[in-house]
C-alpha cells in the first residue's frame, strides 16, 4: 500500500511538472511572438525613419547641387565676359602702342631732318664766319648789345671815328678821356687749338699777343684823349679760358681774378698753398679774405668769394666740395701741467680744468661743444673766449688754462717745446679740410685752375703735426 501511494505521488508530481512545463512553453511561445512582433514594428519604424532622412538628405544635396550649378554657370559667364574685356583691352593697348611707335618713328625722322638742317646751318654759319669781316660784324653786334645792357647810351659809342680818320668798334667815355674796345679776335688760331693741332697752343698764344699789340698800337692814342690801355672783347667763355691759361714764350700767363676765403685756422698753411699757385700763374689777380667759419660761410652764401677753404660744408645752400686732407684737433697745455706725463687723461678729469675757447660761430668752438656734450662743464671753468688762435696759444702759455685747438696751428710751439698735446681719451678728433664753391655758379677759368690746384696739391701744404696714431675721423 505504501508502495502504491508512493507511485501515485510520483505520477501526480510528474503530471504537475508536465503541466507546468507545457504552460511555460506556451507562455514562452507567446512572449517570443510578441517580441517578434515588436521587433518587426521597430524595424519598420526605423526603416521608415531612415528612408525619410535619406530622402531629406537627397533633397538637400539636390538643392545644394542646384545652387552650385547656378553659381558655376554664373562664374563661367562672368569669366567669359572678363576674358573678352581683357582681350579687348589688350587689343586697345596694342593699337595705342602701335600708334605711339608710329609717332616715335615720325619724331625720329623729324629729329634726323632737324639735325641735318642744323648741321647744314652750322656749315653755312661757319662759311659765313670764315672771313674776318663777318666775324667782326657779329662781334660788334654782341658788343653793342652788351654795352646797351650795362651802360647808359651817353656813356659809350660804337664805330667811333678818330680825328686821324681811323675808327674803333666801340669806346667808353671816362670824363675827358675814352677807353677803346676792339671786338675782333683771331678765331682761326683758336679753332686749331680746339682741334688739338700740333703747335696750336704756341700759335694761339702768338696770335693773341699779336692782336693785343695791334690793338695797343691802333687804339692807345694820347692825342685822341685815350687812356693808356685798350680792351679786347672776347665773346666766348672757352676762348677767354684759353687766353687766361695759355703762356707764350715772351710774356707768360695772360691773367684772371680769383676771390679766396679761408677760416682763420687755415692761415697756417693757406699762404704757402697760394704762393705756390701764384708761381705757376703770376698774372692771376688773387684776393684772400680770412674769418671764422660763420663769416666765411656768409661770404660764400652772398657770392662774395669764389672758393673757400674750411671744415665741413654748409647745409643750408648748395656747394660743390672736395676734401683735400685731414684736420686733427687736440687739447694743448703747458709742459709742466699735472696731466703732461699721464698716459691717458679722461674727459671727466678735464671737466675740472679751466679752458680757453674760441668764439661762438667758429669751427673749433663747435668741436669743443661736441667733445664735452653731455658733460657738466661749469661756466666758471670756461675762463676766456677768444677769436684768435694766436691769442689762444698765448693764453695757454701764460698758464690760464687748457684749450682745444687745431693741430695745424701749433706746429712751431710743439717744435720749440712751449706747448704739449695731452693724451686725452677720444682725441685727436680728425675731420677734413674742404675746398668748396657754390654749386649754382660756374667758376671762371682762373677759378678752375685754383680749384684743380687745391684738390690735387692742397694736402702737400698741410702742417705735419705729431699728434699720435689713434686719430679717428669724425663728422662734427
Amino acid at each position: 500500500m505504501n508502495f502504491t501511494f508512493v507511485l501515485l505521488a510520483i505520477v501526480v508530481t510528474a503530471a504537475i511538472i508536465g503541466i507546468v512545463v507545457w504552460a511555460a512553453g506556451k507562455r514562452a511561445e507567446s512572449d517570443a511572438a510578441k517580441l517578434r512582433l515588436e521587433m518587426q514594428t521597430s524595424s519598420t519604424s526605423q526603416a521608415q525613419l531612415f528612408n525619410n532622412q535619406i530622402g531629406q538628405m537627397a533633397q538637400a544635396v539636390n538643392q545644394q547641387l542646384g545652387h552650385v550649378r547656378q553659381e558655376l554657370q554664373t562664374s563661367v559667364a562672368t569669366s567669359g565676359k572678363l576674358a573678352l574685356d581683357a582681350q579687348r583691352d589688350v587689343a586697345k593697348r596694342l593699337d595705342a602702342s602701335y600708334e605711339a611707335l608710329r609717332d616715335i618713328s615720325k619724331q625720329v625722322g623729324e629729329m634726323r631732318e632737324a639735325n641735318r638742317q642744323l648741321s647744314q646751318t652750322t656749315d653755312d654759319l661757319q662759311k659765313i664766319l670764315g672771313g674776318a669781316k663777318s666775324r667782326g660784324i657779329l662781334g660788334e653786334a654782341m658788343l653793342d648789345r652788351l654795352l646797351e645792357d650795362v651802360l647808359p647810351r651817353a656813356a659809350y659809342e660804337t664805330q667811333y671815328r678818330f680825328n686821324n680818320g681811323s675808327s674803333v668798334d666801340a669806346i667808353i667815355r671816362d670824363g675827358d678821356h675814352i677807353i677803346c674796345i676792339d671786338s675782333k679776335f683771331p678765331l682761326e688760331a683758336y679753332r686749331r687749338l680746339a682741334e688739338n693741332a700740333d703747335g696750336a697752343r704756341r700759335e694761339f698764344a702768338s696770335a693773341v699777343r699779336k692782336h693785343a699789340d695791334s690793338i695797343a698800337d691802333k687804339y692807345i692814342l694820347p692825342a685822341e684823349h685815350t687812356l693808356d690801355f685798350a680792351l679786347m672783347f672776347i665773346p666766348s667763355e672757352g676762348v677767354y679760358y684759353e687766353v687766361l691759361v695759355t703762356e707764350d714764350g715772351k710774356n707768360g700767363m695772360l691773367g684772371g681774378r680769383i676771390r679766396i676765403g679761408t677760416v682763420s685756422t687755415a692761415k697756417y698753411f693757406a699762404p704757402r698753398l697760394i704762393a705756390a699757385f701764384m708761381k705757376l700763374h703770376p698774372k692771376i689777380d688773387l684776393r684772400l679774405s680770412i674769418g671764422n667759419r660763420k663769416d666765411v660761410i656768409a661770404s660764400l652764401r652772398n657770392y662774395e668769394t669764389d672758393i673757400v677753404l674750411m671744415g665741413r660744408p654748409p647745409e643750408d645752400f648748395g656747394v660743390e666740395s672736395e676734401a683735400i686732407g685731414p684736420h686733427p684737433h687736440v687739447i694743448i697745455a703747458l709742459p709742466d701741467h699735472p696731466f703732461a706725463r699721464k698716459a691717458r687723461v679722461t674727459k671727466e678729469e678735464l671737466a675740472n680744468e679751466h679752458f680757453i675757447v674760441r668764439e661762438q660761430g667758429s669751427g673749433t668752438r663747435s668741436m669743443f661743444d661736441y667733445l664735452f656734450s653731455g658733460m657738466p662743464i661749469k661756466s666758471d671753468k670756461v675762463r676766456i673766449e677768444i677769436a684768435s688762435n694766436e691769442t689762444v696759444k698765448q693764453a695757454v702759455m701764460a698758464g690760464l688754462g687748457l684749450s682745444l685747438i687745431s693741430a695745424h696751428t701749433i706746429e712751431a710751439e710743439l717744435a720749440t717745446g712751449k706747448l704739449i698735446v695731452l693724451k686725452v681719451e677720444g682725441l685727436p678728433i680728425v675731420r677734413e679740410w674742404y675746398a668748396m664753391h657754390r654749386s649754382d655758379r660756374t667758376l671762371s677759368p682762373a677759378g678752375r685752375e685754383m680749384w684743380s690746384f687745391m684738390v690735387t696739391s692742397g694736402r702737400e701744404f698741410l702742417p705735419k703735426a705729431e699728434i699720435g696714431q689713434d686719430a679717428k675721423r669724425r663728422k662734427v
